[in-house]
Order: C-alpha cells, then structure tokens, then sequence
C-alpha cells in the first residue's frame, strides 16, 4: 500500500558547493514543472560552500517559503550533503539533483504518472540523459530508453545504471538506504544498483530528460576524475569490490547485471596505459592492477566480452588477465572448410574472411604505385602473410614494425598492428587491371576487405569515390582497387559520377549535412574551374590561425623575394592584428575562407609551424568530400624543438608529413631513430627560418617572464575559433600562485627598478584566458598577446621560463636562460632531453632561489655563463643566419 503520509509528490535533494553560476537553473527547471509547484519541495543543502550560493539559496527561500527549504552543515562531501537532506523530505519520491543540471518541464509528471501505474513493482525509475554546454548529444547508456516500461534485469542484465542524479527513488526505500559517505567517486551509481538489487527491476520513462552540464571551463568532477588519485585505489575498493561483495550470493557470484556495472566502470582503467599516466606510488599501482585482476575473478567471460564502447583487444586483454596469461582453452582458433575463425567458448568472435586491411597511403612513385597500411584484428599476429595479386601475378608486402596506435594497457602492449609496405610496378597495370589483397594465416587464406584512411585519397563510405594521382585513377569496389590511366575523359567521368552521387545523398542525410553536400559539389566544381585557368604550383604558409610571427611568416618573406613561378600565399584570420601586416610581404588570404579552402585543394605544399588539424584541413569534418583534392605536400617547420617523444602524434601515419624541419643534432636523431616512421627523406636538418632573425639584447635592460601552459589548468580548445574558455579555477593552482608571487615580489621589483631593468610578463597563448587573475602592479608589464615573440626575444637580456621551448630561441643568441621547474613534472615525457645536462641555465624550485639567480645575472651585466654557451655550441646544428635559405631550398628539392 502507498503511504499517505506525504505532504509533496516530490522531494528535489541539492548538496550546493561551489555552484553560485549554475544553481539558479537548475531550481528554475524544478519550479517550472507542469506537474505544479504544490507538488514540489525543494531541499538546498550548503555544504558549507565558499562562493555565494547562500544567498541564491535564501532568495528562493523567502521567495517559496512553503517550497523551499534551506539548511547549511559543515563541510563533508556530496554523499554527507545528500544524506542529511534526506531527513527534511517530505515527498512521495525523491530525486537528487546536482545543481549544475537540470530537467524538462514534463519530468515530473510522466515520472509520477508512470509511478501510479507501477508502484508496487519498483522502486525506483530512470530517465534518459542528455549533455549540454561543454559537450552534446546523449549519455552513451540511453539505449534502455527505447520506451517508457519496467526493465527486468534477470532477463537483460546488460540495461545498466550508473546515475543517481537523473532517477528517482521511493521516499520510503531511503529509510533503509544512504549514500556511502566513505565512497568519494562512484557513490552515486552504488547507492542505485543497490536498490535496484532488491527487486531486479527499475522503470525507465522516456518522455522526460535529464540535462546533465559538461562544464564548458572543463571544471566538472567527470572531466577530471582520473586527475583525482581517488578514481584508482579508492574507487576500485568502496565501489566497485564493496558492490560485488554487498550483492553476491551464497556462492559467491555477483548478480550479472551488477557485473555489467562493474565492467562499465573497469573499462576505462584498461586505457591506463602506465603508471606515468596515474598519479599513483609504485606500491599504489600495483595493488590498483591487482584489484583490476580481482575484479576480473568475480566477471563471467561472457560479460567482460560483452562491454559497450570499449575496444575488443582490451576485453580479450581483461580474459588474459583473468586467467593469469593463459586462455588458450577459452579463446582459441578454429579451421572449418576454408575459413579460420576466432572462438570464446562455442561463440565465435572473429572470422578471417570478414578481416580488414586498412590502407592508409596510397601514392605513385616514378615507377611504382605505392601502398602503405595495417591489419588489425582480434586474431593474433603469428604466421600471418598478406599480399596482392595483378593480372594473376603475386606480389607480396614487406613487413613495417609501426608502434603507433599500438593498445597499451597497464604497462603491456596487448595488440600491435602489423604494418605493411608495397610497391607494384606501374607496367603491369593493363587496361581494366585490379588491385586484389589476400591474407593467409595458420594456412588459411582469404581475399580481404579494404577501408581507406585520409592519405589514400580514397573514401569507401561516399559512392563513387575516387582518386585522381599523377599518372593513374583509383576506386574501390567489391573487394577491387581499379586501376585507370588518369586521362582527362577518365577524369571527368569519374567526377561526373562522383558528384551526381553527392546530390543523390542530399536527399537521406539531415538538414546541416545536406548544407556540406552543397558546399563540397560546389566547392569541388569550383576548383576545376579555376585549374583550368592556372597551373602554377601553390605553396600556402601558416603559423597559428590568429598569429604570425613564426617560422611560416619568416619562410614567407625570404621566400617572396624569389622568382621561381610558383604562387604564395600566407593564410591568417582576417580580424587578427597580423593579417593587414602581412600584406607588405606578399598575398594574405583569410583563415577558412572560401578562397583558402580552393587554394588548399590547388596547393602543391603547405607549410606551417603547427601540425594540427586547423592547419592542414580548413573543411574539418567535411574533408571527406575532399580528401582526393588536398594532395600537396607538408612542410611541418615545427613551432618549437622537438625533446619529447612526439612519435604517437606527429608519425607519418597521423600526419603524413613530407618534410619536417629540425634544428638540433640530437633532435634530428631522436626522430629518425625513434617510432615516427619517418626516413631521412621526411626529415630535414635546416635550422629554424625564424632563428636568423635573433639578435643580442639592444641594450634595454629588460627580464622576460615566459612560462608555457598547463594541460590540467586550462579549459578544453575551441579549435575552430583557437581558443580556451576562462578556468574560474585556475586561481587554487600553485602554477598560479607562483607566478603571481613573482611578479610581485617586492624585493624583485626594487633591485631590478634600481638598477633600471624592465620586467616583461609574457605566459604561453593558451593561458592569456587567465591575464585576468593575476595581481598587476606598474612595475611589471603583462605583454599583449599579439605582441612580437621576436621582439621579445631581441630585446630582453634575461628570460625566466619552466618547460618551454621558448628557452631555445632565447639561448640561441647566448643570453641567460632561467628554468623555474617547481612542480615535480609536466603534461610530457622528455625523449633525449635532459634539462639538467643539457639546459641553457640553471633549474630551479625554490622562489628565493629564482630571485636570487635573477640578481646575480643583473649584477654580471646579463652574461650567460660560459658552461651553457658550450651548450649552445654543441647543440644547434647551425647559427649562421642561413636556415631560411636552407629550409627554401629543401622545399624546392621536393620536386627535383
């Protein structure tokens, strides 16, 4: 029987701590309920919050004082704010929510409604979740909200929950259940499945949503939680071991559908890829693995095989952990007819003749075509062969050792791709000839499916997708990569139908989708119009979208001075300060703009200080409509030098670079003998072109403040616009209070005034967002970001940096160079570089040590000492003004 006791159907829980920008929405999604605000109490629990959230709490209370009910505790956490609201509820049902989100205005009524309906069954009931602000789209476990019904978990113990905040629960169930104030991440989902377990059912409704804030400053517990030592250790002990032990039987088994919680959750401990990843001791990662494994023991094969959004290689990883290394009788290898399949059990996992080889270059070559790829599969790598066949003859792929995209997981490679290589000369193509791939494994053998990557040129999920190379046009059809003579009648039908393709699709894709489509039929009818006009090489120079005065725009102007027809062009952001100053050099084009995305379907090079994807792709997502036309080659002149290892980001296969320029010997070897899968063709040893442009000090008398950024302290980029959001929590950062102390040392400020030095604040662009926190004084200047580096640079005497490669440019004129390193690491791992050995100055922890290194190069007249000029000497492989030129005739050899 349903109480009668009950003076609201509801009761909204909301433990308030620091939530002064984003409570008043979320009580207003409460208070705007159509179910009416008679039915509705609201519960503000201040958990001692030190923003002013109280005093958005007593507005609503004196404004709803039969409603709202506002009480404070000391400060003890989420769950103890949770737990001592309970006592003041006086609805039917209770929901707790975060004071960061929000609901939908039918909520409450179709949750009530189904509440009636099914009372008796339930005690609990879901609703489906949806992310706004910093993310979109929907939570990743909405599958369940299909319908509005009762989910039985004995019959689908795969239809999980993991989210208190968007439930709600029987007032009367809470009587016997709390949040586990002990369990600081994970408490919530606890508390749920807890319930859940009693009667194996819950209700989902799908007329209502959930509104769950991903915080744009990146500031949520969710986007930080594996920053949070508590997400290893303690997580996997109070959540998710303390849950199986509370729900197991007699035999010691977990209920299945709580299996599924605890894999849900484990999954993504499997993408710790070391103990460098963690902020964990050694003893403390041991015993985080360990309880990994004992988890593991309480997993059936068939559950851990079963997790949602996870890579297969790491579940099969998790069964090898589960039985110590050795599953062979679990997961083996199975030959029927002319197949090979890969068995857990009695299921099969894998078949061979479903494999696929993926092709991520594909080029032409004086007298080869050249093909470049991996295989990636559930088998493993053993006795394993692939090759091609043309025109009946065989040619078998050369084997590439490729660390990249390699699986790592809790200090062990679980999968490595095997690379290939394959060159098949350009004479035995015939009129009509295919490209056919096979692969044999344990005597098996299989023609194989190909998927293309970007490099190729070739996309299989766009009908009619071709590649038009120099001599020669590629498409990909029923297992077959045609091969045709790149003629202009061949060129245009190819087009012809591609593009006729590109209409068809318009008409069963979405409205934003439908816009691309229009875009990339006209934007490609757009370059072939203008190539018909013009047949000059291209060559596009780019530093950040925002900014110049790098190595992009020195290259540019050394490079404008010669007449060597090709066309140049520098692409930069049109409201940006540098796009006017730019025009005196040459031709400046607006970053995205439609002529800039002509002129990188047109362009023979791009060139550019930065590798990411603004910079080599303006069409963003919608390069695949493109991919055939973007071509040129790219010349990667680097922003800073490379001393750590780069190779997962910066390799041939993510990036595709033709050249990359180096400026230091031991830099130039680390990239060619590391896992970049470059040759000494892809690497240049030139020297940076903006070096030639640094001087010694002009007598200023000035100290430059350049720290780089911080990963962890600064919101997510907006890479379309180049930008981070403001942090509000940067300020409780010690990177924050020690540059702020800095820069307001007093004894400092006075010897430096005294003896007529200037001090220059110049932090890294992805920190400019948080100028506004610091403590300003007329002593030192905080330098504008579109300000020349250069100048900077030459006309400072002493620079005070951490982890910076700006210390190089400083350095390279021999001018003093100061490491303040407080912190224990930064957000890399050094390759070959050692700070200590290598470094142009001295490092440094302690602030009082920092200021008094300061005086002593102000006393010596800014000398660096003659230690670090050796260093100098030894490390750069050329101080002679000349890397402009030798960088322009490199790019220049490309073609030769």
């Amino acid at each position: 029987m349903k109480s009668q006791e009950y003076d609201f159907k509801f009761s909204v829980i909301m433990p308030i701590y620091n939530v002064e920008k984003f409570l008043a929405e979320a009580v207003d999604s409460v208070l705007n309920q159509t179910i009416g605000l008679e039915n509705i109490q609201i519960i503000l629990v201040n958990d001692e919050s030190p923003d002013n959230s109280e005093e958005i709490c007593l507005k609503y209370q004196a404004e709803y004082p039969d409603n709202v009910v506002y009480v404070k505790k000391p400060n003890g956490g989420v769950s103890s704010a949770r737990n001592y609201g309970i006592q003041f509820a006086r609805g039917r049902y209770i929901q707790f929510l975060d004071p960061d989100d929000k609901v939908s205005p039918n909520t409450f009524e179709n949750v009530y409604a189904f509440f009636e309906e099914n009372d008796e069954e339930i005690d609990l009931v879901a609703i489906p979740i949806f992310f706004f602000e910093g993310r979109k789209g929907k939570h990743v476990l909405n599958n369940k909200f299909s319908s509005t019904r009762i989910l039985d978990l004995e019959e689908r113990p795969d239809l999980i929950l993991t989210h208190c905040c968007s439930t709600f629960i029987k007032n009367e169930v809470m009587n016997h259940f709390s949040f586990d104030e002990s369990c600081r991440i994970g408490e919530d989902a606890k508390l749920v499945n807890l319930i859940i377990a009693k009667k194996m059912k819950y209700g989902v409704v799908k007329q209502a949503r959930f509104h769950y804030r991903v915080r744009a400053d990146g500031s949520s517990a969710m986007q930080n939680a594996q920053k949070n030592k508590d997400w290893y250790n303690h997580s996997l002990q109070t959540f998710s071991t303390d849950l199986v032990n509370k729900t197991s039987g007699a035999d010691g088994s977990a209920p299945r559908f709580i299996q599924y919680v605890v894999m849900h959750d484990l999954k993504w401990k499997f993408f710790v890829k070391d103990i460098a990843e963690t902020p964990l001791t050694q003893s403390e990662y041991e015993e985080f693995v360990q309880l990994i494994k004992n988890l593991l023991n309480h997993m059936d094969d068939d559950v851990i095989m079963d997790t949602k959004n996870v890579s297969h290689y790491y579940l099969l990883h998790a069964l090898k952990m589960k039985y110590k290394g050795d599953f062979s009788k679990v997961v083996f290898e199975n030959k029927e007819e002319d197949d090979l399949y890969l068995c857990l059990h009695e299921n099969i996992i894998a078949r061979l003749s479903t494999e696929v080889l993926t092709v991520e270059i594909l080029e032409e070559k004086q007298n080869t075509v050249h093909l470049e790829g991996f295989w990636g599969s559930l088998f493993d790598n053993e006795n394993v062969e692939i090759y091609a066949e043309v025109e009946n003859e065989r040619f078998k792929t050369e084997s590439i050792v490729r660390n990249v995209n390699n699986y790592v997981s809790l200090g062990e490679t679980i999968k490595r791709y095997p690379g290939f290589s394959l060159d098949i000369p350009k004479d035995v193509f015939r009129k009509g000839s295919y490209i056919e791939f096979f692969i044999t494994k344990n005597g098996v053998t299989q023609n194989i499916k190909l998927r293309f990557f970007k490099y190729s040129g070739l996309n299989q999920g766009l009908r009619n997708s071709y590649a038009a190379k120099d001599e020669h046009i590629f498409y990909y059809r029923d297992r077959k990569l045609y091969v045709e003579n790149n003629t202009v009648f061949n060129r245009f039908t190819k087009e012809a139908k591609y593009l006729f393709s590109l209409s068809r699709k318009k008409k069963r894709v979405k409205k934003n989708q439908k816009s691309a489509l229009n875009k990339a039929i006209i934007g490609r009818l757009a370059h072939y119009g203008t190539r018909l006009f013009s047949h000059k090489p291209v060559w596009l120079f780019v530093d950040r979208q925002d900014k110049a005065d790098d190595s992009a725009e020195h290259l540019f102007k050394y490079a404008m001075q010669k007449n060597d027809g090709i066309k140049k062009y520098f692409v930069i952001k049109k409201d940006c300060a540098d796009y006017e100053r730019l025009k005196q050099y040459g031709k400046v084009v607006a970053f995205r703009s439609l002529q800039h995305k002509l002129l990188t379907m047109a362009a023979s090079k791009v060139i550019s200080t930065h590798a990411d994807v603004w910079v080599v792709n303006p069409f963003f997502s919608t390069d695949v409509y493109y991919r055939d036309l973007m071509t040129y080659d790219f010349v990667f002149l680097q922003h800073g030098i490379t001393m750590v290892d780069h190779s997962q980001w910066l390799n041939k296969y993510n990036k595709n670079i033709r050249v990359m320029v180096t400026a230091a010997h031991k830099e130039y070897e680390s990239i060619i003998n590391g896992d970049y899968n470059f040759t000494k063709e892809n690497v240049f040893l030139g020297g940076f072109p903006r070096y030639d442009n640094l001087e010694k000090s002009n007598g200023q008398k000035q100290i430059l403040i350049m720290p780089t950024w911080r990963k962890a302290l600064v919101s997510p980029k907006n890479q379309a616009l180049g930008i981070r959001p403001y942090n509000p929590y940067f300020k409780e950062s010690e990177y924050f209070k020690r540059y702020n102390d800095l820069i307001n040392d007093e004894e400092l400020l006075r010897f430096a005034e005294e003896r007529g030095y200037k001090i220059k604040f110049f932090p890294h662009p992805d920190i400019q967002q948080q100028l506004s926190d610091y403590d300003r004084n007329e002593l030192v200047e905080f330098v504008d970001y579109n300000t020349s580096y250069q100048l900077m640079f030459n006309s400072s005497d002493i620079m005070i940096t951490d982890f910076s490669s700006v210390a190089f440019d400083f350095a390279y004129t021999k001018k003093p160079v100061i490491y303040y390193q407080f912190e224990e690491s930064y957000h890399f791992k050094l390759d070959y570089y050692n700070y200590e050995t290598m470094g142009f100055g001295d490092t440094i922890a302690k602030h009082e040590d920092l200021v008094e290194k300061i005086k002593y190069y102000i006393n010596n007249n800014s000398q660096m000492e003659d230690k670090y000029k050796d260093r100098v000497d030894s490390f750069f492989a050329y101080t002679d003004k000349n890397n402009r030129e030798r960088v322009y005739n490199a790019i220049m050899d490309i073609d030769r």
